[in-house]
């Protein structure tokens, strides 16, 4: 049985061209496949389609539509992650 599946709503010419920047630039990874995904998904490539082309779940696709429907732009962030404080200060790093 088929499932049905979501799109994103039509982008702007302005978004859209955001969005190919965001793709083009040094971006981390994993933005850059959400800025894709979110294009694809107006294309209307499906969720699964998407999910085959990276490699990942289906609901993890689905999660990333969501984040764009509610937080546009913002939700292409990645959320901070935990781990050991750096050992040099900012100043040592410069």
């Amino acid at each position: 049985m088929k499932r049905p599946t979501k799109f994103v709503k039509s982008l702007t010419t302005e978004q859209r061209q955001q969005l190919k920047e965001i793709m083009q630039s040094s971006a981390p990874p994993r933005k850059r496949m959400r800025a894709h995904a979110i294009l694809l998904s107006e294309r209307r490539y499906s969720i699964a389609q998407i999910a085959d082309i990276y490699q990942v779940a289906r609901e993890r696709v689905s999660l990333w539509l969501a984040w764009w429907e509610h937080g546009q732009f913002d939700g292409l962030e990645d959320e901070p992650r935990s781990g050991r404080p750096p050992k040099l200060t900012e100043q040592e790093q410069k």
